[in-house]
């Protein structure tokens, strides 16, 4: 027996201890629940399962932002004519649900062939660098223009359109 002890004593010790410790852990009681995992959990995660998020003050004012209608554009005609400044963004008006004015922003003016002559390269486009000035603008030749106009209001609803603009030679 001695001998016994001697060769695998530490391994039954270890064994007692690991049967002791893991009693002690699974075996703690706190508030009727048993186990260590178990309160654990229930620490963790608390009453989560009951919890109405309807009664949360902030859901009715998101749910009063999402049902606003996004800003309408609307497009006033002026005579553009080559060789004479333009003012794009005074030819677009915007206004939110509430009526109240929304900044126009030009996102692009393509030419009848669909080439951006706002841009002078589509890096250029991803920095919203602009080749020329929207309040000044000068048209090169005669023709159809397509104008890609963005408006948004405080909420960040969007709206974009796209508006046909002839050019004309004099």
């Amino acid at each position: 027996m001695l001998i016994l002890m001697k060769q695998h004593g530490r391994i039954i010790i270890g064994c007692v201890i690991s049967v002791l410790v893991l009693g002690i852990i699974f075996g703690i009681r706190a508030g009727g629940d048993t186990g260590f995992v178990r309160i654990a959990y229930k620490k963790a995660m608390g009453d989560r399962t009951d919890t109405d998020i309807a009664d949360y003050m902030d859901a009715e004012a998101v749910e009063a932002v999402l049902a606003r209608s996004k800003p309408e554009i609307r497009y006033s005609y002026t005579k553009v004519t080559v060789g004479k400044e333009a003012d794009i963004g005074a030819m677009f008006l915007a206004e939110d649900a509430d009526g109240n004015p929304v900044a126009v922003e030009i996102t692009d003016i393509l030419n009848a062939s669909g080439a951006s002559i706002l841009y002078k390269t589509e890096e250029d486009r991803k920095n919203k660098k602009y080749t020329h000035d929207t309040a000044h603008f000068l048209f090169p030749v005669s023709g159809i223009y397509t104008l890609r106009v963005k408006a948004e209001d405080d909420e960040k609803r969007e709206t974009y359109r796209q508006y046909k603009i002839p050019v004309s030679g004099s």
